[in-house]
């Protein structure tokens, strides 16, 4: 009778340890929010939520598809698209809204979703770009006076438009009947600097966080020899001095602005079945160092996420279908993290402000389509359902740049 009331006292200690750590493990989350979309109610809302899972609140309540929620640098306000229809080429309404779910702004219409052609913030929160659609103008939308300013003619075409550190000019590649390249531009596109040109494609400009340099990923054209190679390149910011990083499908700075995280698919065969290799690397990005020779961190067979790096820039997550694959930089260590159902949806993994945490969209259950949000501690691998309603999905979860004291 002993043993068995000893036992008893055991099972209640380790629940009450099991309740103390997911409550640790949530309350670190109360002052981190989180923005996303769900259709609980039908079409695609915006949806604001603590990371602990507390203070759940509907923003946006409209008959449309809302999507692509992206924080202002100071946390203060939220753009978004809203969808006019369901065909592949629908255009998009640009939004802004107050983090309360206050002051909702229609922004502009005829805005048709790139990769190339994100809306983007300035550094200051206080305007910005995008590029419409019938017109293809590069435009500023500021929000202190609620005025847009058309930065170049209607006849040119722009990729990758991105804001320089300091807010005063623009980086992006351009063509028209008379001139085509890469060029920073000022905010009333009456300074034009023509950094360089290559025939090809340019993509995914990226300043680094100091500002000092940008990077991209440049595509010769098919038919042509010698050159410029294809591959990724970090340049000086005035363009006159570059370094050529090596071949590369997605990029991403590191905080100090040293390295560069990047993905690389490679392809075998093996007994006849071909397989994809996503493979993560990362390479001393300082022009003047004359060492170019990459690291691999992470080697996914099967499709793989983006390479997300923590704010701390200490470690890197990466996903598989039914895995989130967790490296920690400085002693390479390896974590790998399995998440309950039946995988994981597209949706990259997002860092918690803090570095702690990540949020993912994963199936809780086969052959539903519903998607749920899971926070996955990356130090003990802990998971907790941020949301779980029935016959819905939620996606595209984005942490607010700022912590909350409420």
């Amino acid at each position: 009778m002993l043993k068995y009331k000893k036992f008893i006292v055991f099972l209640i200690f380790l629940f009450g340890l099991m309740l103390l750590s997911s409550f640790t493990f949530a309350n670190n989350l109360s002052n981190q929010k989180l923005c996303f979309i769900s259709d609980r109610f039908g079409s695609y809302d915006l949806f604001l939520i603590n990371g602990d899972g507390s203070n759940l609140k509907r923003l946006t309540t409209s008959d449309l598809d809302e999507t692509n929620p992206v924080w202002s640098p100071d946390g203060k306000k939220i753009l978004f698209l809203s969808r006019k229809g369901y065909a592949i080429n629908d255009e998009f309404d640009l939004w802004v809204i107050n983090a309360d779910g206050s002051n909702i702004v229609k922004i502009d219409t005829d805005i048709r979703v790139y990769n190339s052609r994100m809306p983007k913030w300035s550094p200051d929160s206080s305007k910005i770009l995008y590029v419409t659609d019938s017109e293809k103008r590069l435009k500023i939308y500021d929000l202190k006076n609620n005025t847009t300013l058309n930065l170049l003619d209607s006849d040119t075409e722009v990729e990758y438009p991105c804001w320089s550190l300091d807010g005063t000019m623009i980086l992006t590649y351009l063509k028209n009947n008379k001139e085509r390249g890469v060029y920073l531009i000022s905010l009333n596109g009456d300074d034009k600097i023509k950094l360089f040109n290559n025939k090809g494609s340019y993509e995914i400009f990226s300043w680094a966080p100091d500002g000092s340099k940008f990077a991209y990923i440049y595509t010769k054209p098919f038919f042509s020899f010698g050159g410029k190679k294809s591959g990724m390149y970090v340049v000086d910011k005035n363009g006159k001095k570059d370094k050529f990083l090596g071949d590369a499908y997605y990029y991403e700075w590191s905080p100090d602005s040293k390295f560069i995280v990047f993905l690389k698919k490679s392809y075998t065969t093996y007994q006849d079945e071909s397989y994809t290799h996503y493979s993560t690397y990362i390479i001393n990005a300082e022009i003047n160092n004359k060492k170019n020779k990459a690291q691999l961190l992470i080697s996914i067979t099967d499709f793989a996420s983006f390479p997300v790096l923590s704010p701390d820039g200490m470690k890197i997550a990466n996903k598989s279908p039914n895995k989130v694959y967790i490296r920690e930089l400085s002693s390479g260590e390896e974590i790998e993290i399995k998440i309950p159902g039946s995988g994981l949806y597209e949706t990259n993994p997002n860092w918690s402000l803090d570095s702690e945490n990540l949020v993912i969209v994963g199936y809780p259950k086969l052959f539903t389509g519903d998607t749920d949000l899971f926070i996955v501690n990356y130090k003990d691998g802990q998971i907790y359902k941020l949301t779980n309603t029935e016959k819905a999905s939620e996606d595209t979860p984005v942490w607010s740049p700022v912590f909350y004291s409420e």
